[in-house]
Order: C-alpha cells, then sequence, then structure tokens
C-alpha cells in the first residue's frame, strides 16, 4: 500500500491561497493569467485537504485548523490537472502506440515533482511510467481503478474539449471502466456548472457522460483483445451513497479502497448534494473542507474535485473568497 507522506506544520510558513497560487505557476514557469481558474479551485482544494489522514476515515476538524495545519505542498491533484491543462491541444491518436507516446509526454511534464513526491500519487503509477510496449502499457492501465482520471477531469471541462479529446487524455493512464466513468461524470457535472445548472441538472449530465466512457472503455478493451469489464456502474454506488446518506456505502474497507473512483466521486456528491445551489462561499467552502476531512479516504483529491466542482458553479464568488484565505502557520 501506498504510504502518504506524513503533512509537517512548520511555523513561519503561512500564505494567502492566492498569492501561493500564483507564485507556484510562476516557479514552474507559467503565467497564471493564460490558464483557467478551475486549475486554482484544483491548487486550493489540494492545499486545504492536505491536512487530512489518507487509507482511515477522518476526525471532526474546525476549519481554521484545517487551514492553520495545511501543508503549503501541492499534491499528485494539481501536478496532474496542470499537465492535462499543457497537453490539452495534443493529436492522439485511439491506439496503443499513440497512448504509449503521449503516457511518456505527460510523464515527462510531471517528472520533477514525480520524483521529489512520489508517495502521493497512484501506487500504479511506478508500473504505467516503466511501461514501453503497447501489450505491457494496457495491462497496467486496465487495472488502474483509482480516482487519477476523475481528479484531472474538471480542468479538461474548463477547456472545453469535446469528449472524445478528453476521454483519450485520460486513457494515457485508465482504461478500467469505473475510473474513466468517474473522469466522465466529473466532466459532465463540471459542464452544467459552468452553465449555472442545479446539482440535479448536473447530476444529470454526469450520469449521461460516465455511460458514455463506460461504454467507448468496453469498446477499446475489446478491441486491443480484452475481455471487457462489466462492474457495477459507478452511478449505482453514487445513488447508494446519498441515499443512505453515508459517504462510506460505496465501500468495504477504506484502508483498501480510500482512493478509489466509486468512493471519492461519490463523496464529492455526497458534499455538493448540501452547497452546490447554495452560492455562499463564506459557508460553503468551510463546509466542503471540514466534511472532506471528517471523510477522509483521500482528503486532498475529494476537496480538489470538490472545490473545482463548486468554483465552477460559482466562479467570482469563490475565487474572491480563496484568494484571500490564509493557510499554514504564523
Amino acid at each position: 500500500m501506498e504510504l502518504f507522506p506524513i503533512n509537517k506544520k512548520m511555523s513561519g510558513q503561512y500564505k494567502k491561497l492566492g498569492k501561493h497560487y500564483e507564485q507556484t505557476l510562476v516557479k514552474l514557469g507559467h503565467d497564471p493569467e493564460n490558464i483557467p481558474d478551475s486549475l486554482f479551485f484544483t491548487f486550493c482544494g489540494d492545499i486545504l485537504g492536505s491536512s487530512g489522514e489518507h487509507y482511515e476515515k477522518g476526525k471532526p476538524i474546525q476549519f481554521e485548523v484545517a487551514c492553520s495545519e495545511a501543508s503549503l505542498a501541492f499534491s499528485d491533484d494539481f501536478m496532474e490537472s496542470l499537465a492535462m491543462h499543457l497537453m490539452k491541444d495534443r493529436h492522439i491518436e485511439l491506439d496503443t502506440i499513440s497512448l504509449v507516446e503521449h503516457k511518456e509526454y505527460f510523464f515527462d511534464l510531471i517528472a520533477d515533482h514525480f520524483e521529489s513526491l512520489s508517495q502521493s500519487y497512484s501506487p500504479w503509477f511506478g508500473s504505467i511510467r516503466n511501461a514501453k510496449e503497447p501489450q505491457e502499457f494496457i495491462q497496467a492501465i486496465i487495472e488502474h481503478g483509482s480516482c487519477g482520471a476523475a481528479m484531472r477531469a474538471a480542468i479538461l471541462a474548463a477547456n472545453h474539449l469535446k469528449d472524445s479529446q478528453a476521454l483519450l487524455l485520460l486513457m494515457i493512464t485508465h482504461l478500467h471502466i469505473e475510473a474513466l466513468e468517474g473522469g466522465f461524470w466529473v466532466k459532465g457535472f463540471a459542464e452544467a456548472a459552468m452553465e449555472g445548472k442545479s446539482f440535479a441538472e448536473a447530476m444529470e449530465r454526469g450520469l449521461e457522460k460516465s455511460l458514455i466512457a463506460r461504454k467507448k472503455a468496453q469498446e477499446f478493451q475489446f478491441h486491443v483483445g480484452l475481455k471487457k469489464q462489466d462492474y457495477a456502474p459507478l452511478h449505482s454506488f453514487i445513488d447508494k451513497t446519498l441515499a443512505q446518506n453515508n459517504p462510506y456505502a460505496s465501500i468495504d474497507d477504506i484502508a483498501e479502497e480510500g482512493i478509489e473512483t466509486r468512493f471519492v466521486v461519490s463523496a464529492v456528491m455526497y458534499i455538493l448534494d448540501q452547497i452546490h445551489d447554495n452560492g455562499k462561499p463564506e459557508i460553503d467552502i468551510p463546509k466542503l473542507i471540514t466534511q472532506t476531512l471528517e471523510i477522509g479516504g483521500d482528503p486532498d483529491t475529494i476537496a480538489s474535485i470538490g472545490l473545482s466542482l463548486y468554483g465552477l458553479r460559482w466562479p467570482d464568488e469563490t475565487k474572491e473568497y480563496l484568494r484571500q484565505l490564509v493557510v499554514g502557520k504564523p
């Protein structure tokens, strides 16, 4: 099992999130003005969710404490989403050779961060990165059911990518139908959020997109000579979570399943069900973060997806609130 690095709370390390985001992008060689605000929301969720424990249930926490104990170091959620933005214009073909080629480009983009903080990435990433031959690569990504596709999908929606483009960008690391369903659920929800749709309407869009991804993934699995996966569809886990009002309804063991797509996306929907339509970031965002940390499992990813989707629904209000928020300890 992956061991997530301990979040060290150090005095004298504190910043406003807006300034921290801008400085981070400049240090990485990018102009914040040329990147959709969705990436800022992802960054803030990544940071604000960083103090939570991984692979276990969380504990009650005050928002002020979550801000003060947040790490200033971002994890894979932000770095992979940035890479997706940088790859938005890449021409990828639906064949294994092209997918391997662009997988290599993706890992080049995240290389420095991945090598310095590999513990924060999916435990499958080592085998995917090292896979050079098409069949070896396919075998690595077919079992990759973690939430990485879902956590990278909001920036694809913010860039207005077509479904065909987005699917190929997610397939450079994921071919498991649950992972791709999760990515397209988030993409569909995000697109509806940007249109000002209600939570119920965004859920319908998420369902529609997830079923498209499921069918496309199964078709490609058959095309490359694999048995088509036929697990329970993602929406069944989301429906169960909301019906039972229980963020753990989608899993049996959080220590084993805390980063699985069905848990993470269901937990995000569980939280957004309570705040998505409100438009009161000074109340909604603290609730989103504290509930994320209380749920646990993969809190930085739950927070980064949840805050991205909330921010896309209420972009101006969310950006204004987050820019002035201070994280870390004086």
